[in-house]
């Protein structure tokens, strides 16, 4: 279970998040909806343990998040993610299998490669990734292993078909392995395809949570566009 209460972390101009409380159950893939500004990656940032809240706290499975030792429990995919060193995206995928797994799943980590349609550039730099070749190579960093909390921000920019697919088919393991699966997104469609809930955010604070619904368009155009 993901614990989440009255998680705040303000910025100038009273940006950010306020008294954010929320329960995740164990197969459950929450999704994270409101326009720019809403909070929604500062929040992910938070339950990744990359931001520290101002006050509130959050547990998975009754461990802190923001204890280090968390982190192994934790995949974690940022909107983009830019890496200045020499390391491949193969490489890559292996020092985050070494440090966090004692250099498991890079068996798994080949399959995805493959499933991911990375053959070609995974001896590439990250750095030299087009934006949906360093997506996709996050988005398998964050599966590995299917940890017991994912997090994914604003996953479907960038991908290709191929990229959301396979994304789609990520999650379904995730659920089914009890992982919880937290992310953002501005695709309506795609987060009415997998979403067992929909939190509604706007000026950082949860308008609506809405169950499993294709309503969401509308539900968008009442609470942020009056119509």
């Amino acid at each position: 279970m993901l614990e989440l209460k009255e998680i705040t972390k303000l910025y100038s101009k009273n940006t950010g998040i306020k008294d954010f409380s929320l329960i995740c159950e164990e197969n459950e893939i929450v999704s994270l909806v409101g326009p720019n500004g809403a909070g929604k990656s500062t929040l992910l940032g938070i339950l990744s343990g990359n931001t520290l809240p101002d006050y509130g706290h959050a547990l998975i499975n009754g461990k802190n998040i923001r204890d280090f030792a968390t982190r192994n429990f934790i995949g974690y995919m940022p909107e983009d993610i830019k890496i200045s060193q020499k390391v491949t995206a193969r490489e890559l995928l292996y020092l985050i299998s070494d440090y966090k797994y004692n250099g498991s799943h890079k068996d798994e980590i080949e399959q995805a490669i493959i499933d991911y349609e990375l053959s070609e550039h995974s001896d590439k730099y990250f750095s030299l990734l087009s934006m949906g070749g360093r997506k996709k190579i996050s988005m398998i960093s964050a599966f590995m292993g299917y940890p017991e909390l994912i997090i994914l921000d604003e996953p479907t920019n960038g991908l290709d078909t191929i990229g959301i697919i396979n994304l789609k088919r990520d999650l379904k393991v995730a659920k089914q392995r009890g992982s919880i699966a937290i992310l953002s997104s501005h695709s309506l469609d795609f987060v009415s395809s997998i979403s067992d809930k929909t939190v509604f955010l706007k000026s950082g604070r949860i308008i609506r949570i809405e169950p499993q619904s294709n309503q969401l368009e509308k539900i968008y155009r009442d609470i942020f566009l009056g119509r």
